[in-house]
Order: structure tokens, then sequence, then C-alpha cells
């Protein structure tokens, strides 16, 4: 085997200093002569050693991030969430990861329907909160109260909005809760809804309908305080709406009547003399005034009137558990089912024939205990629900069978049908449809 000189180990050295590893450049001197190798293996070893060296300080390094990335993937919870975003100074917002986790916890309490602890917290916090992340917020309450809405779980909507309003405090919250709140006729909850919806109302036009609205929804929880024979509480009412809206004539005469009902007169004679001049309670107003100085003290409470009820009730028949309604087609009484889960109302085939409606050549598919059936449609030209009146109402025609109790099935379509100024809900306790001016 021959020598290497001089010469070619200087080759060798000047490979192992560029390599800078030694891997490559241990590889190149094995290939040559075992003296050669031998004679240069221990400034190869250290340069493994600083090799090893190095790679385990970049282990040790590493450890405290891998611990890290590891904790980041551990679910907080809402409060140690909160307690994290309370931390931050409100120059410092939170990362996006941590917003994004609050979020997954806003909609995680949304659907536990954990409504008031949310809002409790929210408020607590409110300040952290950017326009975009209460934007985010209000998206998660308006998915959950169309869940609701799907399930038709009113008492779920109530709390939900009523939590919602809490959080925003704005005109769109407050409508919502006193919308839910007149269906599910939640009195004083309507009341306080509508009442803080009309003292956010800017546009005037709109808030004559807010006032009108008000004025209705007090009438209702005022005629269940009267039922107790809670006058105070009445006047309390009208007190704070006459508190709230000086201007709007209705509440001033109600709040003179209530101090009539407290034998009073002395209160009540400011509030009506100004209204001797409206156009619209002038003549109410001077009537009472004059019938006032007529009449002496213990008497007074007389000069209220009863309350008005601006509800247009239809009674139903009781067979059971169900509820019957007479509708009028074409002037013949037909007693149908009330479905308020029926999107269409629907008559027996039988019942069409004889009637004699004409078909529109239209088939659809309906959803019936029984699996989805195919109904041809037909056109009544004249409908009538209490005082409410229908032309020319498309219907679908079902097969019932000969010993239905009923026949057809009273749809939702119809109901909102009747009237566009009207809501429609349903008194068991009464058995009666009532239909309540929006």
């Amino acid at each position: 085997m021959s020598q290497k000189t001089p010469k070619t180990i200087t080759f060798y050295l000047l490979i192992i200093a560029l390599a800078g590893s030694g891997a490559w450049g241990i590889s190149l001197i094995f290939s040559e002569t075992q003296n050669t190798t031998l004679a240069f293996r221990p400034a190869l070893q250290d340069q493994i050693n600083v090799q090893k060296t190095k790679e385990s300080q970049l282990t040790q390094r590493n450890v405290p991030l891998a611990k890290e990335a590891q904790n980041q993937h551990k679910e907080p919870t809402f409060n140690d969430l909160m307690s994290k975003l309370a931390s931050h100074p409100t120059e410092a917002r939170p990362t996006t990861h941590a917003l994004n986790e609050q979020l997954k916890l806003v909609e995680t309490m949304l659907t536990e329907s954990r409504y008031n602890e949310l809002s409790h917290h929210i408020n607590d916090h409110y300040s952290l909160f950017s326009s975009q992340d209460l934007t985010q917020v209000r998206l998660l309450y308006q998915m959950r109260a169309h869940a609701l809405s799907r399930k038709g779980a009113s008492g779920d909507l109530v709390a939900l909005y009523r939590s919602e309003a809490s959080i925003f405090n704005d005109l769109t919250a407050w409508l919502n809760l006193s919308r839910i709140a007149i269906q599910t006729q939640k009195w004083q909850t309507a009341f306080d809804a509508t009442l803080q919806a009309s003292l956010q109302e800017n546009d005037g036009v709109k808030l004559q309908k807010q006032l009108k609205r008000l004025f209705r929804v007090t009438a209702n929880l005022r005629a269940s305080l009267e039922k107790q024979g809670d006058k105070l509480g009445v006047h309390e009412l009208y007190s704070a709406l006459y508190k709230a809206h000086p201007g709007y004539p209705r509440f001033q005469l109600e709040l003179a009547y209530s101090y009539l009902r407290l034998n009073q007169p002395d209160d009540a004679r400011p509030l009506l003399q100004p209204l001797q001049f409206d156009i619209e309670l002038g003549k109410i107003s001077r009537d009472v005034l004059t019938r006032l100085n007529q009449s002496n003290t213990e008497s007074v409470a007389a000069l209220s009137p009863e309350p008005s009820n601006p509800d247009i009730e239809v009674p139903l028949q009781r067979q059971g558990t169900n509820l019957i309604a007479n509708l009028n087609i074409n002037n013949r009484n037909v007693p149908l089912l009330l479905d308020t889960g029926a999107s269409i109302t629907a008559l027996d085939n039988r019942l069409i024939d004889q009637l004699g409606l004409p078909a529109t050549g239209q088939v659809i598919q309906l959803s019936t205990a029984n699996g989805v059936r195919s109904a041809r449609l037909y056109r009544a030209n004249r409908l009538q629900l209490g005082r409410f009146r229908l032309k020319n109402h498309i219907i679908a025609g079902i097969d019932l069978g000969r010993s239905s109790a009923f026949s057809g099935l009273l749809g939702t379509d119809l109901l909102n049908g009747l009237s566009e100024n009207h809501s429609f809900l349903i008194d068991n306790n009464k058995s009666a449809l009532i239909f309540r001016p929006k």
C-alpha cells in the first residue's frame, strides 16, 4: 500500500475544515489508507464531540418550547379565559387565538342555555371586547335564536333575548325581546322591553308605532294587575310611561284615570285640562272634567272607564287535546283542526269535491305522520275566520278518512295571512285564538 505524501495529508485537512461537521470528511478519509486514518483519529473525535455538544444544547433549549406547545392544546375553561382577558390592559389586546377560544366558549354556553351567566361575564369584561368581537358574539346569539325558533322553544327565546338585551342594550335587542315576550304573553317583560325600545327609537314615524304598541302591551299588563286589585301597581305603570314620554297624550290620559281610581281628583285635573284641546282625546277629557266638577271625591273612581281590550278573540272547540276552529269556506262552516305545525291549510278531498273548489294544476309534497305525500292545490274564493276575511287563498287536498272528527287542518299560512296588522297566539285557558295588533 502506498504512503501518502505531506501534500496529500494537507489536502485532507482542508477537506475536514471545510466540512464543518466531520461526517462526510470522515468518509473521505476512511476511503484512504488505514495508516492515514489512524493518524488523524484524535482530530476527528474532537469534531464529533463538539457536534454532539451542540445537538445536546439545542435539544435542551427546545424542551420548554415543546411543553408550551403542548399546553396550548389544553381547552381553557370560561373562567380561565375571562381571567386571562382581565389580566390584559386595554392597550394590549388578547391574541387572535385567545379570542377564537373565547367565541367557542360563548357558543358553548349559549348551547347549554347558560344565558344569565354568559351575560354577566361579558358585561363584567365589556371594555376588553372590540367591536369586531361583539359582532361575532351577536352573530352567535342570532344563530342560537334561529335554532330555538325552529324548535318552538319560546321560553328559551325569552331568556336568550333578555340576555342579549342586557349585553347590547340597543334597539334591535329590545325589539327582539319585546316581540317574543308579547307572543308568549310575558306582559311584564314585554312592558319593560317595549319601553326600552321606545326610548331608543330615533325615527319619529317608527316611534309613534312603538308608542301604540307600548300602549297595547300596558293595557294587557294593567288587566292582570287589576284582576289582583293592584290599583297602585297600575298607577305606577302609567307614571313610568308618562315620565318616559310626557308628550304622548294617551299616557297622560291613562295616568289621570289612575289618579281617579285612587280617589285623587286634584292630581288628575292638571293632566286632563291640557288634553281638552287634543284633536283625538279632547272630547273625552272635557267630558271627564265636566263630570268631575259635578261629583264628589267619593265617587270619582267611577269616572275612570274600564280598560278596552285591543285583542280579537276567535273561540275554539276543545275535543280531547285537540282545538277545533270553524272556518267559513264559500259560505259553509267547516270544522278544522288547529295545527300550528302545518305550513299550509288543507281540506279533505271529499269536502273539496263537495265545495267544488277549482284546482290550480299544481302538486306539492307534504310531510305527514305517515311520511311524505303528494297533495294537489286548490283555490278557495272566500274564507272567513271570526271577523277576518280572505279571498283567493290556496289550500291543499288531503285524505283524512271517513272517521275523522274534523274536515281539514288550519295551518299557519292562513293564520298569518288573515291580517297583516295582527299576530296570533293560542290561549289554552280560554280555548281561543287571540289576534293581537302588531
